[in-house]
């Protein structure tokens, strides 16, 4: 062999490639009876195979019958290495989907590193499982939505909105208000609460998911008009924003799992449970409950590595290097939070939702310009009165 490859020190190495078969053993209608098997698989439990196993010795039987053949099906050995060779991404893409494979799949790297304060905050949205009651009726009124933003360099809780307004500009605003303003109010009209909520200020980056409210002209003038920056994370990676998630995990089921009126997800479709008719809780009370929880459990205790505490960290961080501190007037948040329209002032003044505004000193703007197109704000949750401009 060494003379005749011309002695090429390449013909003493063992072939160790050439041994063995490499041809099929199984004719091509066996193959094409084992994959129709292989296809019913959906995960990779021993009865799924078993399963799909008898279902191919049924195939190799009618097989036979309408041709007459004698094939027989491979051992189940055979059949299960067979099934060993199809990768699990394969196997979700095949059953789930090109999509959701994708995303069950996906490299998940490091969360985004920040080096101070309210660098980076992530906002986000999550209708709470748990039903809320009127005070005085106790009548069911639905399950409320809650809107937040963390600070990721902390962990930290600076804001939320909890109400029935579905994910819009309007809960963006009433979140963002209480984040960035001091919590001076918590002792006086939550008593209960131990601990003061330290965490407030003015983010350097907010980001946010792909929701339509996060494209809303009023968002976008809102940021501009506190100079700061938006971000969006793609469509359907709420791995992205860890922290935010995470809280939202937490809430559900570390707090409201407890309470009455919980939706627990074990039990629905139980006709021996009803959260609403169980639920016993009015929206004061909600609010005072996970204003408790922020402050005295969430803030002040350990993440789930048990490697950092949000209070802790805040302080610090706020220590090491403070964030630039905002004072902001009351007023000035009220104006700069309220939707931006367009109207005609005319002899009865301005008219929004068949609303009219009328005041002496629209009178003796249009005595002075007459009839003409004006900017206005108003409060969504507060009617009674519009800012024209």
């Amino acid at each position: 062999v060494y003379q005749e490859s011309g002695r090429s020190i390449k013909a003493l190495a063992p072939n160790k490639g050439g041994r063995g078969n490499k041809s099929k053993r199984l004719n091509q209608e066996v193959e094409e009876l084992i994959q129709q098997a292989l296809d019913r698989i959906k995960d990779s439990k021993s009865g799924a195979v078993s399963s799909a196993y008898s279902y191919l010795q049924h195939l190799v039987f009618q097989y036979n019958q309408r041709s007459g053949l004698k094939l027989r099906a491979p051992s189940i050995q055979t059949f299960w290495a067979r099934f060993k060779k199809i990768s699990p991404y394969e196997l979700a893409v095949k059953h789930k989907g090109k999509f959701k494979a994708n995303k069950e799949f996906k490299h998940i790297g490091e969360m985004v590193k920040t080096n101070r304060l309210l660098e980076r905050v992530e906002i986000d949205h999550t209708k709470l499982d748990f039903f809320v009651v009127e005070k005085e009726s106790f009548i069911p009124l639905g399950r409320p939505w809650i809107t937040t933003l963390c600070d990721v360099h902390s962990r930290s809780v600076l804001g939320f909105y909890i109400g029935f307004t579905p994910p819009s500009f309007v809960a963006f605003a009433r979140a963002l208000k209480p984040a960035l303003l001091p919590k001076d109010y918590i002792l006086n009209t939550y008593p209960a609460v131990r601990n003061a909520w330290l965490c407030f200020g003015k983010p350097e980056l907010i980001v946010s998911d792909n929701g339509k409210e996060f494209d809303d002209k009023d968002f976008k003038l809102v940021l501009g008009k506190l100079l700061i920056n938006s971000g969006k994370n793609p469509t359907a990676t709420p791995y992205l924003k860890p922290i935010i998630e995470r809280h939202f995990g937490k809430l559900n089921s570390e707090l409201l799992r407890a309470q009455p009126g919980h939706t627990l997800a074990s039990l629905k479709g139980s006709a021996d449970y009803d959260p609403a008719k169980t639920a016993v809780v009015d929206m004061d009370r909600l609010l005072q409950i996970i204003h408790i929880w922020i402050c005295d459990i969430y803030q002040a205790g350990p993440n789930a590595k048990r490697d950092r505490i949000p209070n802790l960290t805040w302080k610090k961080a706020f220590e090491k290097f403070a964030p630039v501190q905002t004072e902001f007037d009351i007023e000035d948040l009220n104006l700069i939070f309220c939707r931006t329209l367009n109207g005609q002032l005319r002899r009865d003044g301005v008219t929004f939702r068949h609303l009219r505004y009328s005041s002496h000193a629209l009178a003796e703007l249009r005595a002075r310009v007459g009839d003409h197109q004006v900017i206005f704000k108003v409060d969504p949750e507060n009617l009674g009165y519009i800012y024209v401009s």
